[in-house]
């Protein structure tokens, strides 16, 4: 099994290294972070007694200084030819790298669902690095449920907002498409190259998902 440890930058909260190592047998992690059971779709936040004992069994050399390190079961989309932006929009619009993020939650909020780092954001909008906008909406037609999503972008990439919003909008009343897929990844600034790369990833595990019986769940997919 491969796993992923995921290094995260003091400022920013966003993933800025990433090591990946293997195991033979899953249960050689177990006396290492004092587990009785490990989940591979779980993710485990690692002290740092944890990071000096996997670092001398699997020859790693992790920091364990780093104020944040994290550690996972491999997923699909570590397969991809790009780095998904989940976990580095911060810092990737602080590098002048990504146009627009975008997040949700729902309303209600839901203990399942990762907070949205709007304490991390806000103080670029209150200098006006970034504009943020609020759209709140129904999870469905009737639904008491609603989902808040918080969306930033710099001031002359402002259209984006407005935009992602159309599409968001448009998709409800057409249904979701490979060309509604594309049009996302441009406004979140991926490239042409790496929605290509997207697009033909979702159109392999759709194809596996089929092909597999119906007992077994398919693989959790990442957004972008």
């Amino acid at each position: 099994m491969r796993l992923i440890v995921e290094i995260y930058d003091e400022e920013t909260e966003c993933i800025a290294t990433v090591v990946c190592f293997e195991v033979n047998q899953i249960e050689e992690l177990l006396p290492l972070l004092c587990l009785e059971e490990f989940y591979p779709q779980a993710t485990y936040e690692l002290e740092r007694s944890d990071i000096q004992r996997i670092n001398e069994r699997f020859n790693l050399n992790i920091d364990t200084d780093a104020s944040l390190v994290k550690l996972r079961g491999e997923m699909a989309t570590d397969d991809l030819p790009y780095q998904i932006h989940t976990n580095r929009e911060l810092a990737l619009m602080l590098a002048g790298e990504k146009p627009l993020s975008v997040f949700a939650e729902s309303l209600p909020p839901s203990s399942e669902v990762e907070e949205i780092p709007e304490r991390l954001f806000d103080p670029y909008v209150a200098t006006g690095r970034f504009i943020k906008k609020e759209y709140i909406e129904p999870v469905q037609a009737g639904s008491e449920v609603m989902i808040r999503r918080v969306l930033y972008a710099f001031p002359t990439e402002y259209w984006r907002i407005n935009a992602y919003i159309l599409l968001l909008e448009t998709a409800k009343k057409s249904g979701w498409s490979e060309g509604f897929e594309r049009m996302e990844g441009s406004l979140l600034g991926y490239t042409d190259q790496q929605n290509e790369a997207y697009i033909d990833f979702m159109r392999t595990q759709t194809m596996a998902r089929q092909r597999k019986p119906e007992s077994e769940e398919p693989g959790r997919i990442e957004p972008t």
